[in-house]
C-alpha cells in the first residue's frame, strides 16, 4: 500500500483501504486500523507519543481533519469505535450521521463515488447497523428501533438483510412481551409492533437516544453540514397508524390483540420474507430462520390472527427449505390443535410431492408410535404420497419395519423385558409395573397371521409381535413356547388371587427363560437375514434411497439389496453392523441399534452441521480445515435405529483397552481398586450400583 500510495492518493482507492481497515478491526490491530483511518480523513485525535508512526500522523492531520470525511469513512469510524468498546459514542454519532447527511438524495449528489442505487445501499447499511446497536445497548424503546428498521424496509424491499433484521428484532421483542404477559403485571416499556404507512411529505421524527446533543466531544455532524450545524429536519418515512381486522389485513388492532400476538405476526411474515429472499446466503442464516419460523408457529399458531397469517406464509416458502427442519416437524405431528395439525399436514404434503425421498422415511417410522394423533397424521401423509409413489412409499415401510425385527431379536427382547420387570420388583417394589412388563412380553407371544397384520405395525415402543414367518420367531416359540405358557397361567393365578406363591412359581420359570436366553445371547455373533427378514433379503433393485444419500437436484442412489450376513458387536446394547448395496455398486456400511432412542443423535448431527458451516466461514478456522466429521442417523421408533459408519474410526473403550493390554494393565483395574480399597468387598458391590452418577465420580477419583 505504501509503494501504491506514491501513484495515487488513498481516496482515489477508498475501497481497497477500507477494505484493509476492516481486516485491522476484525484482528484486533487497533493501532493500525486508527492510523490508516486518519489518512482518509476521519475526525480521530492525533497521536501524541514518538513512535514510528509520528510521520504517518504528521501527514494526516490537520488538512485531512478540515475538510468533509467520506460518508464511508465515517462509518467505519463508528465501527471502530463501537469494536475498542467506546459503543455509547458510536451509536451517538451514527444516530447524529443517520438524521444530519445520511439521506439517498445527498448521498447521491455529494460524492461523485455514490449512485443512487449504491446511496441507498449504504443508508440501509447505517439503518441496520443503529439498529442493531441500539437493541444491544438497549437503549431507545421499540418505537425507534422499529421506525430504522421500517425505513430501511421501505428503500430496499427485496433486500434479506432488511426482513431478517426486521423478523429478528419483533422475535426478540415477542420474547420479552411473552414474558411479561405472562408475570403479574406488564411493564409499560413493552409498546405494541407498530405499524405504519408512508408519509413522503412528512418533516418530523421521532428523536433518536444518544443523539448528538449529548455527546462529550463535539459531534462528527460539523463536518457534514455547510454551515457546521447539525441538518435541522429529517424527512419522516412512516407515522404510526391504527389497524383493523379487516379481509384485506392480517394484523388486528390493539383493542382486539394482545401484546403477543403483534409481535408474533410481524416476526413470522420477516422470516417467511427472509427465507424466501435468502437464495445464496450461508445455510446457517437460512436455518436459523427456519428454526425460528417454527418456533413461532408451534408457539403462537394457536392464537388469534396468527393462524391466518400463518396459512398464507408458510406455503409461500420453496419446499427446498424445509429439508434441513424434517425432524423438526415430524417431532410435532402429535399436537391435538386441528389448525396446527391439518397445516402441518398440508405442508409435510407439500415437500413430500416435491422430494418424496427425504419424507418417505421419517414419515414411515412416524408409523411405528403408539400416539393415536400421530399415527394419524403420518398415515395421511402417506396416503397422499401413495397416490404418485406407491412403490417407494411400501419399501420404505418394509424397511423401517423389518430393521427393528434385526435390531431386535425375540430373545433379546425377553431378556431385557425380564430385568427390566425384576428390577421394578426386586429394587423398587412397584408390582404394577412389573405386571405391566410381564403383560407386554406376553402379548408379543400372541399369535398373528403375518398376511393380515396392517401396514406399518412393527415394534411399537420396543414391544412388537414375535410371528410365525422368519426361523428365528419360528425356534424361539418351539424353544420357550410352554415354559411362557406356563408362567402366564401362573401370573393370572397371582393377579386374581395375590397370593404370593404364585407370583413366586411364576418367577421360577422367568429365572428358567432368562439363563437359557442369556447363554444364546452371549453367543451370538451374527445373524443370517434370511433367518430374521425374508423381505430384506429378497430386496433386490428398489426405488427407495440408500438412507443418508439423498441430495436435492442429484441422482438417487437407490437400494439394490441387503448383505445376506449382519455381524453383532460385542457390546453391552449389542449393535448390528450392516452393509446395503447401492445402485452405484458401491458397500454403504450402517450401525443397526436397539435399545437406544437415536432421535436425540439426529438432533445432535444438525447441531454439528450447523457448527461446520460457521467454521467455514471464519477465515482461520477454514484455513485450518477444522471440521466436525458427521454421519447420517436414521431413527426407527424410540429404541431403535440406522447410523452411518464411519470408516477408519475406534471407540474410546477400544483406544483404552489396547492401550492397556500393550503396558499390562487390567482393562477394569479402577473397579478392581475401587472394590478393593474402598468397597471393602469381593466381587460386584450391589449397593454402589445404585449410587448416583457424582458419587461414583466421586469414589473413581479417590482412587
Amino acid at each position: 500500500q505504501s509503494v501504491h500510495t506514491l501513484v495515487a492518493d488513498a481516496t482515489e482507492d477508498l475501497d481497497s483501504w477500507l477494505e484493509l481497515v476492516s481486516l485491522c478491526r476484525k484482528e484486533g490491530m487497533f493501532s493500525l486500523c486508527s492510523n490508516i483511518l486518519r489518512k482518509l480523513g476521519a475526525p480521530l485525535p492525533p497521536r501524541r507519543t514518538n513512535s514510528q508512526f509520528d510521520l504517518f500522523d504528521q501527514y494526516s492531520s490537520q488538512d485531512s481533519l478540515n475538510s468533509k470525511p467520506h460518508d464511508r469513512v465515517l462509518y467505519s469510524t463508528f465501527q471502530y469505535w463501537w469494536s475498542t468498546g467506546e459503543k455509547s459514542r458510536a451509536l451517538t454519532e451514527l444516530s447524529a450521521f443517520l438524521k444530519s447527511c445520511a439521506l439517498p438524495s445527498s448521498l447521491s449528489t455529494s460524492s461523485n463515488m455514490f449512485s443512487s442505487h449504491d446511496a441507498t445501499s449504504f443508508r440501509v447499511k447505517c439503518l441496520l447497523k443503529c439498529a442493531t446497536w441500539m437493541r444491544e445497548l438497549e437503549q431507545g424503546d421499540v418505537q425507534d428501533i422499529m421506525e430504522l428498521l421500517l425505513e430501511a424496509r421501505e428503500l430496499a424491499k427485496d433486500e434479506y438483510s432488511v426482513w431478517h433484521a426486521w423478523a429478528v428484532a419483533n422475535f426478540d421483542q415477542l420474547k420479552k412481551a411473552d414474558s411479561k404477559q405472562k408475570g403479574t403485571t406488564v411493564e409499560e416499556d413493552i409498546q405494541p409492533a407498530p405499524v405504519f404507512t408512508p408519509l413522503p411529505h412528512s418533516s418530523s421524527i421521532t428523536h433518536l437516544p444518544g443523539s448528538a446533543q449529548h455527546s462529550r466531544t463535539p459531534p462528527i455532524s460539523t463536518f457534514l453540514s455547510p454551515t457546521g450545524h447539525k441538518a435541522s429536519k429529517m424527512n419522516s418515512y412512516f407515522t404510526p397508524k391504527k389497524i383493523t381486522n379487516t379481509a384485506g389485513s392480517t394484523l388486528l388492532s390493539m383493542q382486539q390483540a394482545d401484546k403477543v400476538t403483534p409481535f408474533a405476526i410481524e416476526a413470522i411474515k420477516g422470516f417467511v420474507r427472509s427465507i424466501i429472499l435468502g437464495q445464496g446466503q450461508p445455510v446457517a442464516n437460512l436455518l436459523q430462520d427456519t428454526l425460528r419460523l417454527i418456533t413461532l408457529w408451534f408457539s403462537y399458531g394457536t392464537k388469534k390472527g396468527v393462524l391466518a397469517v400463518l396459512d398464507s406464509e408458510l406455503l409461500k416458502v420453496s419446499p427446498d427449505n424445509w429439508l434441513g427442519v424434517i425432524p423438526q416437524l415430524i417431532a410435532r405431528i402429535h399436537i391435538k390443535s386441528p389448525e396446527i395439525s391439518g397445516l402441518l399436514r398440508k405442508l409435510l404434503t407439500k415437500v413430500a410431492a416435491v422430494h418424496p425421498q427425504a419424507l418417505v422415511c421419517p414419515i414411515s417410522v412416524a408409523l411405528n408410535t403408539s400416539s393415536s394423533q400421530q399415527h394419524y397424521v403420518a398415515t395421511e401423509v402417506l396416503q397422499e404420497m401413495r397416490k404418485s409413489h406407491r412403490k417407494l412409499v411400501e419399501e420404505a415401510t418394509i424397511v423401517s419395519r423389518e430393521l427393528m425385527k434385526v435390531a431386535i431379536t425375540p430373545q433379546e427382547l425377553w431378556y431385557d423385558g425380564l430385568e427390566q420387570a425384576a428390577q421394578s420388583y426386586i429394587d423398587a417394589k412397584d408390582i404394577h409395573s412389573m405386571m405391566q412388563i410381564l403383560k407386554d412380553l406376553h402379548d408379543t407371544m400372541n399369535e398373528q397371521n403375518p398376511m393380515t397384520r396392517r401396514n406399518g405395525e412393527g415394534f411399537t415402543d420396543g414391544i412388537g409381535k414375535i410371528g410365525v414367518s422368519t426361523l428365528r420367531d419360528i425356534a424361539f416359540r418351539h424353544a420357550y413356547g410352554k415354559l411362557i405358557h406356563d408362567a402366564s397361567y401362573w401370573i393370572e393365578q397371582f393377579r386374581i388371587s395375590g397370593r404370593t406363591v404364585d407370583l413366586h412359581q411364576a418367577w421360577e420359570i422367568y429365572h428358567q427363560i432368562f439363563r437359557k436366553v442369556r447363554v444364546q445371547i452371549n453367543a451370538l455373533k451374527k445373524l443370517e437375514l434370511h433367518h430374521v427378514s425374508v423381505l430384506l433379503m429378497d430386496a433386490s433393485n428398489w426405488s427407495l434411497a440408500v438412507p443418508g444419500t439423498y441430495k436435492p437436484g442429484s441422482r438417487d442412489i437407490c437400494i439394490s439389496g441387503f448383505s445376506p450376513t449382519v455381524h453383532v458387536i460385542s457390546s453391552k446394547q449389542r449393535p448390528r453392523r450392516m452393509s446395503v448395496l447401492g445402485s452405484d455398486g458401491k458397500q454403504y456400511q450402517f450401525l443397526l441399534k436397539g435399545h437406544e432412542d437415536l432421535r436425540q443423535d439426529e438432533r445432535v448431527m444438525q447441531l454439528f452441521g450447523l457448527i461446520n458451516v460457521c467454521l467455514q466461514q471464519d477465515r482461520i478456522t477454514s484455513e485450518r480445515g477444522l471440521n466436525i466429521v458427521r454421519y447420517s442417523v436414521l431413527p426407527l421408533s424410540n429404541n431403535s435405529g440406522l447410523i452411518g459408519w464411519v470408516e477408519n474410526c475406534d471407540t474410546m473403550n477400544q483406544l483404552v483397552k489396547s492401550y492397556r493390554e500393550s503396558k499390562d494393565i487390567p482393562l477394569y483395574v479402577e473397579r478392581v481398586l475401587l472394590e478393593r480399597n474402598v468397597l471393602r468387598t469381593k466381587g460386584p458391590n450391589p449397593n454402589y450400583d445404585k449410587l448416583p452418577l457424582i458419587h461414583k465420580v466421586e469414589l473413581f477419583r479417590h482412587v
